[in-house]
């Protein structure tokens, strides 16, 4: 990770540029990562290809893992992204 860019790297080689200009925090996970911004949580595969954005009126105070799938928080509103269940993955 630098200042205007994240590189992802596979084996030693790059993979995939993603920018990162509007700063962010990077969220770790098994199956991916994600940049957690102000207003906005993009979300990317291991190799680095953009999955989804999760745009908000307000700023994201937190995001975690539930039973239910992904949680993305703002003071006011709370949204649950969820996926296929993962037996059928």
């Amino acid at each position: 990770l630098t200042h205007p860019a994240l590189y992802v790297l596979r084996h030693g080689s790059l993979e995939n540029i993603v920018d990162v200009l509007d700063g962010g925090e990077l969220v770790m996970a098994h199956n991916g990562f994600g940049l957690l911004e102000a207003k906005r949580l993009r979300w990317f595969s291991r190799e680095g290809t953009l999955l989804g954005t999760v745009l908000s009126a307000d700023p994201i105070r937190r995001i975690y893992q539930s039973g239910e799938g992904l949680v993305v928080e703002s003071r006011l509103r709370r949204a649950t992204i969820g996926g296929p269940p993962p037996w059928w993955q």
